[in-house]
């Protein structure tokens, strides 16, 4: 039996096995490759209601979004560790400068210039990758795709957010929500930075900037770990500054002019809200990014079809 026939005969099991979100299924392509959830389908309203704390105006109007078939999404930001191995096996030259640093700055380093290897501060193996283009992580989920005899792809930005809300409603969490599930700007970074003048939120998780090993905090019902805080992550979808611009049967928005991609979940850096919850890690928050920009508080996850 080839790899690839294997690999889809294994799904095909595991999704049987997938009732619901509480009895999710997990699964790998390949050695090496990231260990995946099954998210069944299902509908949801895609956005924030006016008066959620912290709303902006780029996540409404409320939408109704519906996912209709299961797809796959990685249970963690891809790590050092496994972007490495692309780099090992393929030569490929990963951007090797991030003056984008934010650790830089709140560490009150001498100027330098890091990069994916090697951030202001220790990295292991088992740290999410960041200093890393789009351009970059696509590499790496084409490389992936080869090695698992299927195609990855990175998530939609429907898709992330019906993952991040456990396929309902998921509303905001309180500050003490945040600490159990988010790698967020908490006591721990007030140690680590020199300057920090921030709020941040009331625990101290041990992590002042990106925690390792990825997966620490307490996973969603998906099975899903960091979809808030530790690093943004990429999305699929060109940036639109509202929702009826973009498609409600949970693909990606795509447009011929795409200078900005959307990203999502918040970082470590990113605190409490004005009333002490997810503020930035919301599932409803949204950011974007240049395509070629580097910040060492951003990575990404992988996603694939069913």
């Amino acid at each position: 039996m080839t790899r690839a026939c294997f690999s889809v005969c294994a799904v095909l099991i595991l999704i049987c096995a997938s009732a619901s979100a509480q009895d999710t299924a997990y699964f790998r392509d390949c050695e090496g490759c990231p260990e995946m959830a099954v998210i069944p389908p299902g509908s949801f309203l895609m956005g924030s209601p006016p008066d959620e704390a912290d709303r902006e105006e780029n996540e409404g109007p409320q939408r109704e979004v519906t996912i209709a078939q299961s797809f796959a999404l990685a249970r963690t930001e891809v790590t050092v560790g496994q972007y490495a191995a692309f780099v090992n096996a393929t030569g490929y030259e990963a951007a090797d400068q991030c003056p984008n640093s934010v650790a830089q700055r709140l560490l009150g380093a001498e100027p330098a210039i890091g990069n994916w290897r090697q951030h202001f501060y220790p990295l292991t193996d088992d740290h999410p990758v960041a200093c890393v283009t789009r351009t970059d992580a696509l590499a790496y989920i084409d490389w992936l795709s080869q090695q698992a005899g299927t195609p990855y792809r990175l998530p939609s930005e429907a898709e992330w957010e019906y993952a991040a809300r456990e396929g309902g409603a998921a509303p905001a969490g309180t500050a003490e929500t945040l600490c159990r599930r988010a790698n967020t700007a908490d006591e721990a970074i007030t140690r680590d930075a020199t300057n920090w003048e921030f709020p941040y939120t009331p625990c101290d998780d041990g992590f002042g900037m990106t925690a390792a090993p990825v997966g620490s905090y307490d996973a969603n019902a998906f099975g899903l770990f960091d979809m808030a805080g530790n690093v943004w992550e990429f999305t699929q979808d060109c940036y639109a500054e509202r929702y009826p611009d973009s498609p409600t049967d949970g693909s990606a928005y795509e447009s011929e002019e795409c200078p900005r991609r959307t990203v999502r979940g918040g970082g470590w850096i990113n605190g409490p809200g004005t009333q002490g919850g997810d503020g930035e890690h919301r599932p409803a928050n949204r950011g974007r990014n240049s395509p070629g920009m580097q910040f060492d508080n951003m990575g990404f996850r992988v996603a694939r079809d069913l």
